[in-house]
């Protein structure tokens, strides 16, 4: 019951972000273009570029935060890594991974339109 709440909490938050995401893009383009078919083409391909950013930011998230702060740890004399900064790091990849994944949902849905 708690695992699904977290997903469900999950694909809420990236459903909420993406919009948002995709309602400033919306805005942003149509102060600089005003021509519809302009207005689609530049949604999308600025969409679809911004998903696949977040993906990535999710995924070197999760596979680059323990070398890095092993890496800082050493240097700067940091807190040590542990599991509990591990779930955490993991948590925020979660949220950039699926905002990242409903963005090219979206960007797909307005190219075919």
């Amino acid at each position: 019951m708690e695992k699904t709440r977290e997903i469900l909490n999950i694909t809420i938050m990236g459903i909420i972000y993406s919009l948002t995401v995709i309602l400033i893009n919306l805005v942003v383009i149509f102060v600089f273009t005003q021509d519809i078919i302009q207005i689609l083409y530049w949604l999308s391909f600025i969409t679809l570029i911004e998903g696949g950013l977040g993906l990535v930011a999710g995924g070197s998230t999760v596979l680059y935060s323990p070398m890095f702060n092993r890496a800082f740890e050493k240097l700067f004399n940091s807190k040590p890594w542990n599991s509990n900064r591990q779930k955490k790091a993991e948590q925020q990849s979660k949220k950039w991974i699926i905002t990242g994944c409903f963005l090219i949902i979206e960007a797909l849905i307005v190219s075919a339109i």
